[in-house]
């Protein structure tokens, strides 16, 4: 917050990512609550995504508390 403060409202959150360590990943019931929590204290839809060991990867988006995933 104090960054973004600092940079007169210019930087905002990028997010954070981590990898699951499957095939075909999935967000574990911690990743939700902690999508949720975040996309709530930002007032604005957020994009969350999975790195899986292959080439699948799982997307999904974020407003208030409620986590889509998005399929392509």
């Amino acid at each position: 917050m104090r960054r973004w403060q600092e940079s007169n409202r210019q930087i905002d959150y990028l997010g954070e990512w981590h990898s699951h360590p499957e095939s075909f990943p999935s967000p574990s019931s911690i990743d939700i609550r902690g999508w949720q929590a975040l996309a709530a204290s930002q007032g604005k839809p957020m994009l969350f995504i999975i790195v899986g060991n292959d080439t699948t990867d799982w997307f999904g988006v974020g407003v208030g508390t409620q986590i889509t995933q998005l399929t392509f």
